[in-house]
């Protein structure tokens, strides 16, 4: 295992000549073409911008929301909701500007719609939610969620059980309406190559160019297996009984749409995650999603109560994005949420012009078991165990664009891998730095996968005469095959992160500000 540890004072390297302040330098880890191709996340696969379409408005006012009167809307929201249900085509459920209440969940349930206010702004939409999740109906899902946790008794260091709400749910939902059963394989994998876009199967007669298709990864060759050593990039030293106990269950899994199909050769839009092999591979198709769905112009604000501690949140949860494909948040502000954002099984979402103030909380915007989602335009400035999380399954999923104010760039443990963070800033107003710390159980195995990459991330300590120099950047104990490219702070600092690469550290001039907006420039150059 490679040991990465560079020593930099500002711009100076011990034993070379200083570097001069405007000398523009192109990494090695892009002009070798090492890095994955994050360029495909976002709406769109980021080849459109996100919508403002023409639409049946349903205006909220209508169905009964009276703002500013300090009484529960619920009602009325819902009934607007269900009134866009009922239109054809694109439809926007319209929330006036001032104070609207919200006491219990509202869930969008139907492609084509947008809920949007009026601003997140001052004189905008202030959605007011008073009350926390567990005051409000539970859906199967938290009740199911709460009995595993007994049963496998999840306790934090109190002996109380965890929450069902630390990383599920939210005040507004996104979901299909109906579980779908798990699809039969379609064809058998033959093979394919990480990062191509081309996958040979037996038979591709009942696959048609369009068609949305789900690889999945699955493990049956126990800790020792040469896929747990093709994800990881180990050979040796992999923890975690999450990676092979269910050898039935899909570790890893990929939707693709369906460029065209050849004989049995089936180019697909999206980059490989991985190499397919028989032994490891099936081709299924997808489960439904919701598609263009945009949740816009909202300032949601929860009450300023004491936040109760990790895995002991009440709910306070405000957007809960689940089973949707091709949907967008954008400006949107979070005030006093436990979580600002929680997703799952969503693939090509947008999340624009977003902002996190307020008590500490749990996560800030959880990027969950998400594939190509695109974080930018952000900026949270409140204390949180995870401002910014690539999670459990997150995968070619880009944050970009932002600000995190008391940061740690999370990469929670669970096959989380070919996600990057680019042209952040991150500014640490206390005397603790936990940049690269993360989290995650260790039953999941190291701390991500293959792919992981830092991009022009620019450190700055407020209060550098607290700290001894060099500063210590670690908080990883076990990864593999990352990339730290141009990481630049106002103190000397030592990054410690095994198996990394690391260039270009406290080195200005970085050529290359955003890798994903690079990439994603030359793609669509080469349309």
């Amino acid at each position: 295992m490679i040991r990465a540890v560079l020593f930099v004072a500002l711009a100076l390297v011990v034993g070379a000549p200083a570097v001069a302040q405007d000398v523009e330098w192109t990494p090695a880890a892009l002009a070798s073409g090492v890095l994955p191709d994050y360029s495909f996340a976002g709406y769109r696969w980021g080849e459109e911008p996100v919508p403002t379409p023409g639409a049946t408005v349903v205006r909220a006012t209508d169905h009964g929301v009276v703002p500013d009167d300090g009484r529960d809307d619920t009602a009325a929201l819902r009934a607007a909701v269900a009134e866009a249900g009922r239109v054809e085509g694109w439809a926007v459920v319209e929330l006036p500007a001032g104070k609207v209440e919200l006491r219990n969940l509202l869930f969008i349930e139907r492609d084509s719609l947008v809920l949007r206010g009026a601003g997140s702004g001052d004189g905008g939409t202030v959605l007011s939610i008073p009350v926390p999740m567990r005051e409000m109906d539970q859906p199967p899902v938290l009740a199911d969620l709460d009995a595993y946790l007994v049963a496998n008794d999840k306790t934090v260091p109190t002996g109380e059980f965890f929450s069902p709400y630390s990383w599920t749910g939210g005040v507004i939902w996104t979901r299909a309406p109906k579980a779908a059963p798990v699809p039969e394989p379609l064809a058998a994998v033959v093979g394919g190559v990480r990062g191509a876009h081309t996958v040979t199967v037996d038979d591709a007669s009942a696959i048609r160019a369009g068609d949305v298709l789900r690889f999945a990864w699955v493990n049956r060759a126990g800790p020792d297996s040469p896929l747990l050593q093709h994800l990881y990039g180990m050979a040796t030293g992999l923890d975690g009984d999450r990676l092979w106990e269910s050898p039935d269950a899909p570790l890893v899994t990929q939707e693709v749409t369906v460029a065209s199909v050849d004989g049995d050769a089936v180019t697909v839009r999206e980059p490989l995650l991985h190499d397919l092999r028989p032994e490891w591979s099936a081709v299924l198709a997808p489960e439904p999603r919701l598609r263009d769905v945009g949740i816009e112009g909202i300032r949601i604000v929860f009450p300023d109560v004491p936040y109760p501690g990790h895995h002991q949140e009440a709910g306070y949860n405000a957007i809960y994005l689940t089973d949707l494909r091709h949907g967008w948040v954008r400006d949107v502000a979070f005030v006093n949420a436990d979580s600002g954002i929680l997703s799952d099984r969503v693939a090509n979402v947008t999340l624009a012009g977003i902002t996190v103030e307020g008590r500490d909380a749990h996560y800030g915007v959880h990027l969950g078991d998400v594939e190509r989602v695109l974080l930018t335009d952000f900026e949270t400035t409140t204390w949180a165990h995870h401002p910014v999380s690539f999670n459990t399954g997150a995968r070619q999923s880009v944050i970009t664009g932002g600000r995190v104010v008391s940061p740690q760039l999370d990469r929670h443990r669970g096959a989380n891998h070919t996600n990057l963070y680019d042209d952040l800033d991150a500014v640490e107003p206390s005397d603790e730095l936990r940049l690269f710390t993360h989290g995650g159980a260790g039953y999941w195995g190291p701390a991500h996968g293959v792919g992981v990459t830092f991009w022009n991330v620019r450190l700055t300590v407020e209060r550098p005469e607290a700290f001894a120099a060099p500063v210590h950047l670690g908080g990883v104990r076990d990864s593999s095959r990352a990339h730290v490219v141009g990481l630049t702070a106002n103190v000397p600092v030592e990054i410690d992160y095994p198996g990394a690469v690391v260039e270009g550290t406290n080195r200005p001039g970085l050529g290359v500000r955003s890798l994903y907006a690079h990439q994603l420039h030359r793609r669509l150059a080469r349309r």
